[in-house]
């Protein structure tokens, strides 16, 4: 420590007989934010500094001059470290407490003369309460990297699984024996060259189907156009399909090749085909019957070589009975029909689906979200009117709004899946954040209005009651203000 304690033991009652140097090593060790205890090798108290009589609550002229034995048995001192010291001749460092509770490192340590005989004891006593609460924070924070972590290596793992046993020789996803049926079709029917009808709720994903058709058939590597039928107008829907020759209506100054045409040799898919009007299905019809199309305003047939993948939502039988669509173009159409189900009937498949779009959208905005446990649950319980397609847009949702949350939990979902009636936005110059920060910020006031308390509000909101009393505190919500405003 750099101090003269020769002095300590000849001076420790009156600064007046310390030498000039002693008196500046006082000073500085009196200044120390430690607190400094020195005794003789009889365990006589030589020095104390300030810092250690505050820490113990007691005065210098208390301690110093009087043995710390004899302080023990009055129950002055309790389990001193310089007795130890003293008998053991080592370093000794132990965890006690201050007199007002806070936590202490103290460290005794011998000191030796020329001829190696122990003449002092220096204990020195540290306040370690800052250091205890960065480390109390500190382990707080490795454990929830450590459970992140564990969240993360179980998805991983179990994504690696739902992989080897359902991503195997075919792109669908899926793990249900609903979904299993359908793959097994298209493995069956996709090398032939058959027409092929997908019929199926909107969302379940008849156009991803019609591509994994596509991609096992011999036709993969030749065109394969799409058509959304209820895309185009039905003025436009014959030129669009077939195409038309010069002159064939005001504008047609040059031929233009059909979307059948342009398929020659591929894959057409006509998505929506319930929409195909009723004057344009004999055309259809040929097309399919004897793959051959006649362009508007022409005469010359046109030879095709064209496989058609039809898909729609719409019953073709009930409009064939409501006499909205050809009877004969339907059984042309349905010469191998595969439904997809809905995924409420094949939940099975929630898991590996919401793998693949949360792989799909952190690499798309650059982000490393997962989801906890209990978000499969929930999606688990719910019955996904719009199927694969409104997963598709929540996960997607939930990502985009996500900020440096590495978990999403279920309070998240819930917020995004389960909202109030939709709360009218104005146009505003806000950003997205603070615009889902006004809408749940209503939500929550109207809540409380209507229950009245917390626990009421967070059973409504199907969220923890620690979770309402958070958000009020973030968006500084009264109860007592909202009941005074709304009697």
């Amino acid at each position: 420590m750099g101090v003269d304690l020769k002095h300590f033991n000849q001076s420790h009652t009156s600064d007046s007989k310390m030498q000039p140097h002693d008196c500046v090593y006082k000073v500085a060790i009196d200044h120390l934010y430690d607190g400094v205890f020195i005794t003789d090798r009889e365990g006589k108290i030589l020095y104390v500094n300030e810092a250690y009589t505050k820490m113990a609550g007691l005065k210098y002229e208390d301690v110093v001059g009087r043995y710390v034995e004899d302080l023990e048995a009055k129950g002055i001192f309790k389990n001193s470290t310089s007795p130890h010291v003293r008998r053991e001749n080592k370093i000794i460092s132990s965890i006690g407490r201050a007199k007002d509770g806070v936590e202490m490192l103290i460290t005794g340590k011998p000191i030796y003369d020329e001829n190696n005989e122990l003449i002092y004891v220096v204990v020195n006593q540290r306040d370690i309460s800052d250091l205890e609460f960065m480390r109390q924070k500190l382990t707080i924070t490795e454990n929830k990297i450590a459970v992140v972590e564990k969240e993360r290596k179980k998805r991983e793992e179990e994504n690696e699984y739902y992989k080897r046993q359902f991503f195997n020789k075919t792109g669908i996803i899926g793990q249900s024996e609903a979904i299993c049926n359908v793959i097994y079709l298209v493995n069956k029917i996709a090398s032939l060259d058959v027409t092929v009808l997908i019929t199926g709720e909107s969302g379940v994903g008849k156009e991803v189907l019609a591509n994994e058709i596509f991609q096992k058939s011999s036709r993969k590597n030749n065109p394969f156009i799409k058509v959304n039928c209820a895309a185009i107008p039905a003025n436009l829907i014959e030129s669009e399909l077939f195409g038309y020759e010069k002159g064939a209506f005001t504008g047609a100054d040059k031929p233009k090749k059909g979307l059948f045409q342009i398929a020659d040799g591929g894959t057409i898919f006509l998505d929506e085909i319930g929409e195909i009007p009723i004057q344009i299905q004999p055309k259809l019809l040929r097309a399919l019957q004897q793959k051959e199309v006649v362009p508007v305003g022409g005469t010359k047939v046109q030879k095709l070589d064209v496989r058609i993948i039809a898909a729609t939502n719409r019953d073709l039988f009930q409009l064939v009975k409501e006499g909205k669509f050809r009877e004969d173009l339907f059984y042309r159409l349905n010469v191998f029909p595969i439904e997809i189900p809905p995924l409420r009937v094949r939940k099975k498949d929630i898991y590996a689906l919401s793998e693949y779009f949360l792989k799909q959208y952190n690499k798309k905005y650059g982000k490393s979200v997962i989801f906890s446990s209990d978000v499969y649950t929930l999606l688990m319980k719910y019955d996904w009117p719009g199927n694969v397609r409104e997963l598709q847009n929540i996960i997607e949702r939930l990502i985009i709004i996500s900020d440096d949350e590495t978990v999403i939990n279920k309070e998240h979902v819930e917020s995004i899946m389960f909202p109030n009636p939709i709360i009218e936005i104005t146009k505003s110059e806000k950003g997205l954040k603070e615009m889902i920060q006004e809408v749940e910020k209503e939500i929550l006031m109207d809540v409380i209005k209507e229950t009245g308390t917390t626990r009421k509000a967070a059973k409504k909101l199907k969220i923890d009651q620690s979770t309402v009393v958070k958000k009020m505190k973030k968006y500084g919500i009264s109860i007592d203000e909202i009941n005074h405003h709304s009697r």
